[in-house]
C-alpha cells in the first residue's frame, strides 16, 4: 500500500489558534524534500487539542497544499465514536470531492453511490440542479425527474459501479435530459476507483457524473486538440464531438460516415491521449488549452 519516508505533521499554533499558513508551509517543504506520503492530525498533529472543525480544516489544508502529489494518510480518531465517524466521512468526501475534481474539470459534477446517493456535490452542480427542472436532488440521491429518464440513470450508474470489476475499466456512459425551451443537458457517467482498489476487501468505489450543457461550456478548439495530442484532423474532429458530449452514431450520421469508421478513429485517440474510455477523454480534452473560455457578452446600456 504505502512505503519509503511517511511524516506525521505536527500541527503549528500561533496564539492559540492553528497557524495554518505555518502548516500549509510545512506541508510543502516535507514534499519539496521528498517525503513520500504525509500524515495529518495523528498522535504527532496535536489532534486531541483541536476542536472539530479545526481538526476537518487541518485535513483540508493538508490535501490542498498536497494536491495528490503524494498521499494523504489522515487521522479521524477520536475518544467520541460520534466524533470518529463524522472525520471518517468527511475524508471521504475531501477524497471523493478531489478527485473527482480532477477528473470533471471546469464542468459541474456529482460523485454518486448506488441508486444515486451523493457522495459529493461540487459547488457548481448544485447550482445547476437548483435551476435544472430535468433533475431533482432529494433525500440525498440525484436522479432525472421523468421515471424512464430516471430508471435509466440509475441503471446506468449501478452498472458501472457494479460492472466496472476489480480493475475499474468501464466504458461509461451517458443519459440526455430534454429541457423546457429547447436543448438537452448530457448526464455522462464514469466509474471512479476506490483509492486502493487492490486491497483484499477493496471499498466500494463511485460513479462521476459530470454535466455537459452549452450554456455551462466555453468553446473547444479543433485545432488545438490536434497540435497538442498528434492527432489527424479526422482524430480531432472526433474528440472534439466526445468533449462536447457528443456520440458517435449522431456525428456519423452528420458527417455521412460508418460508426465503424469512427471507431476506428477514436480508438486511435485513446492511444494518443493516453486514455481508455470516453468521459476519461472528455475530461483530459476540457481540462487542456485546447478549452478556451466562453466569450462574456457585452453589456447593453439602455
Amino acid at each position: 500500500m504505502f512505503q519509503g519516508s511517511i511524516c506525521a505533521l505536527i500541527t503549528p499554533f500561533q496564539d492559540g489558534k492553528v497557524d495554518e499558513q505555518g502548516f500549509k508551509s510545512f506541508v510543502e517543504w516535507q514534499i519539496e524534500e521528498g517525503t513520500d506520503a504525509v500524515v495529518p492530525c495523528g498522535t504527532t498533529g496535536e489532534s486531541p487539542t483541536l476542536d472539530h472543525d479545526e481538526h476537518k480544516r487541518v485535513t483540508e489544508a493538508c490535501i490542498e497544499v498536497a494536491k495528490g502529489r503524494v498521499p494523504v494518510i489522515a487521522g479521524t480518531g477520536s475518544n467520541s465514536t460520534a466524533e470518529a465517524i463524522d472525520l471518517t466521512r468527511h475524508l471521504h468526501q475531501l477524497e471523493w470531492s478531489s478527485r473527482g475534481g480532477r477528473l470533471a474539470g471546469h464542468r459541474p459534477y456529482a460523485v454518486l453511490g448506488h441508486g444515486g446517493r451523493v457522495a459529493f456535490l461540487c459547488d457548481r452542480a448544485q447550482a445547476l440542479i437548483a435551476k435544472e427542472e430535468a433533475l431533482s436532488c432529494r433525500h440525498g440521491r440525484l436522479a432525472p425527474k421523468r421515471q424512464d429518464l430516471r430508471e435509466r440513470f440509475m441503471a446506468l450508474v449501478n452498472e458501472v459501479i457494479v460492472g466496472a470489476g476489480r480493475d475499474w475499466r468501464h466504458p461509461g456512459g451517458a443519459v440526455t435530459l430534454p429541457r423546457r425551451g429547447g436543448g438537452q443537458l448530457v448526464c455522462m457517467v464514469s466509474p471512479m476507483a476506490p483509492e486502493n482498489s487492490a486491497a483484499l476487501l477493496a471499498p466500494e468505489g463511485r460513479a462521476l457524473v459530470y454535466f455537459h450543457a452549452p450554456e455551462y461550456e466555453g468553446a473547444v478548439d479543433e485545432r488545438q486538440i490536434a497540435e497538442l495530442f498528434d492527432l489527424t484532423p479526422a482524430e480531432a474532429r472526433v474528440a472534439r464531438a466526445i468533449a462536447e458530449g457528443g456520440d458517435l452514431k449522431t456525428l456519423a450520421a452528420g458527417l455521412s460516415l460508418s460508426v465503424d469508421t469512427l471507431r476506428g478513429q477514436l480508438k486511435s485517440v485513446f492511444r494518443k491521449t493516453g486514455t481508455r474510455r470516453q468521459n476519461e477523454l472528455a475530461a483530459r480534452i476540457l481540462r487542456s488549452p485546447a478549452l478556451r473560455a466562453a466569450e462574456t457578452l457585452p453589456i447593453k446600456l439602455s
